[in-house]
């Protein structure tokens, strides 16, 4: 069977609620299905599939509740002893994210802005094209009546 596309990606946000889970029980049983799709998809038991979870450093690093806690996990999971802030490995299953500094937060802003400026001209351009086709539409049959 194909759809068009030549891989399948999952996005899980808000990783905090699995670090959330006061029964720990529960939440190792949670950070077993984890370690068995991180298993699956390292192993090459499966193709074409990508998985991202989104948490904060606390969720992963937290050796009481977070992923960390979870032994073999940590130890798949935990940083690359050569990467720095200057060479980054991209290629690990972890990939932590830096703070974007002032200029950047500026720049940025600047770019939703824009996109926003241009939504809007759009609802506009087409509210206005919809109220000329109704406006045409009125008047046809205006002109059409006999009174």
């Amino acid at each position: 069977m194909s759809i068009g596309y030549s891989g399948f990606m999952v996005n899980l946000d808000e990783a905090i609620n699995l670090y959330k889970i006061s029964n720990s029980a529960m939440r190792e049983k949670n950070y077993e299905k984890i370690l068995s799709i991180y298993n699956d998809c390292f192993q090459g038991k499966v193709s074409n599939l990508f998985f991202n979870f989104a948490g904060t450093k606390e969720v992963l690093e937290s050796e009481r509740r977070g992923l960390f806690s979870y032994q073999a996990l940590k130890s798949r999971l935990e940083r690359n002893k050569f990467e720095t802030v200057e060479t980054r490995d991209f290629a690990q299953p972890v990939i932590r994210l830096l703070p974007l500094n002032h200029n950047e937060i500026f720049v940025l802003l600047k770019k939703l802005k824009a996109i926003l400026i241009l939504l809007i001209i759009q609802k506009l351009v087409f509210q206005m094209v919809k109220f000329i086709s109704l406006w045409r539409s009125f008047s046809t049959n205006l002109a059409h009546r006999s009174f």
